[in-house]
């Protein structure tokens, strides 16, 4: 069963640390998720009861998985416990999932039997330096484009003497080593929870990823995406975007007018750039985010809905527009129709016109100034964009 969609927290088991001390966290943080995965935990044993159709995994306490997360398991003898499931439960000792097709026997054999965080996949680490400070990722899929993500998590001269605060991410449309490669669009991105909560997400699939960590004295969530988006241009070769910070007021973290990535702000293009306009000549052009109101989770409605006492979620897609132009759509978000922080890291798969698909909320802020409000932001988990003969 594929899961091309995938999403971790730092609450997860075996989750990487993002530190605020030392230059590199984000750099393994980005490795494990997108290309290695985490967590590797022997199994005890597995069961399959034919009456819920569910495999038990006995894990022991302390385990870490999480209902909705995607687990790798690797080692039985019985192919259908092996390969990437989705978490329907947990227990203290346990979880659970439900396989695509039933084992020819339970419990399960295998001399060696493991589970782990399963990584995003589709990714593949071009460069990657000794130190831990600068990793080169680019995408496998056919229809990937051919940019490659670079990023460079060694410091900032304004960051109060603490080199882990910024990443530098860039899209580079060429890459042969750190020192010979094309960057088009170069923006920073927070890299350290130093003043803040050390809690962090990521959203991705084979083609683009969503960063959100928390971080400086305010301690609010910021988002930030790298990746193709679905465009609407034939033959279009350079759908990649990028948004960033702005890293010269955030440099002293331990100050309370830190500015954020303003995400959630409609029809805004600071700090955004995609690798070439729609004419598709050189250097990159601004974008700007366009659904319904001037934010998402902007409360064009009631909550809960007086008419239903429903939660309700825009199931259209979120356009991407650039000099005036529809170049696409982002994929994977969707757009809350209110804000409720109760629905902060939940994952719902029962809403309107979306029954059935798992759909994750978390907050994000609204605007650059530290004074701005968080906003609920949602992923669909199921699938973004279709593979190339899917």
């Amino acid at each position: 069963m594929a899961f091309p969609v995938k999403h971790f927290t730092s609450d997860m088991g075996g989750a990487p640390t993002l530190g605020d001390t030392a230059a590199g966290d984000f750099i393994g943080l980005l490795k494990a998720c997108l290309v290695t995965g985490f967590n590797v935990t022997p199994i005890a044993g597995m069961t399959y009861d034919a009456g819920t159709g569910e495999v038990t995994v006995d894990v022991g306490t302390g385990h870490g998985f999480t209902k909705w997360q995607v687990v790798a398991i690797s080692g039985a003898d019985q192919a259908a416990y092996n390969g990437e499931h989705r978490v329907t439960a947990v227990t203290e000792s346990s979880f659970s999932f439900v396989p695509e097709y039933a084992p020819a026997t339970s419990p399960a054999t295998g001399a060696t039997l493991e589970a782990k965080a399963a990584p995003v996949g589709g990714w593949t680490i071009e460069a990657e330096d000794a130190t831990n400070h600068k990793i080169a990722l680019s995408r496998t899929a056919p229809d990937a484009t051919d940019h490659v993500l670079l990023v460079e998590n060694t410091g900032y001269s304004g960051d109060s003497g603490v080199n882990g605060n910024f990443a530098n991410v860039r899209i580079c449309e060429s890459f042969t080593d750190f020192d010979t490669f094309d960057s088009v669009a170069s923006y920073w991105w927070a890299a350290s929870h130093r003043y803040a909560s050390a809690e962090w997400l990521l959203v991705a699939d084979g083609h683009l990823l969503y960063w959100i960590p928390r971080y400086a004295t305010p301690g609010k969530r910021a988002a930030f995406v790298w990746g193709d988006i679905e465009t609407v241009r034939p033959g279009d070769a350079a759908h990649c975007l990028v948004n960033g910070c702005d890293k010269s007021s955030t440099g002293e973290w331990d100050t309370s007018d830190s500015s954020y990535t303003a995400f959630a702000e409609l029809g805004g293009s600071d700090y955004r750039g995609i690798a070439r306009g729609h004419q598709q000549l050189p250097g990159e052009v601004p974008w700007q985010l366009y659904g319904i109101g001037t934010r998402l989770g902007d409360g064009v409605i009631t909550y809960p809905n007086p008419a239903t006492n429903g939660f309700y979620v825009a199931t259209g897609k979120l356009m991407v527009v650039e000099q005036g132009s529809l170049r696409g759509f982002l994929p994977g978000l969707l757009q809350p129709l209110h804000t409720s922080s109760v629905y902060h890291g939940a994952v719902v798969d029962n809403l309107p016109d979306l029954e059935g698909v798992p759909v994750l909320f978390w907050l994000a802020m609204d605007s650059r100034s530290y004074a701005g409000t968080e906003r609920l932001m949602a992923w669909r988990l199921d699938e973004w964009i279709p593979e190339v003969g899917a």
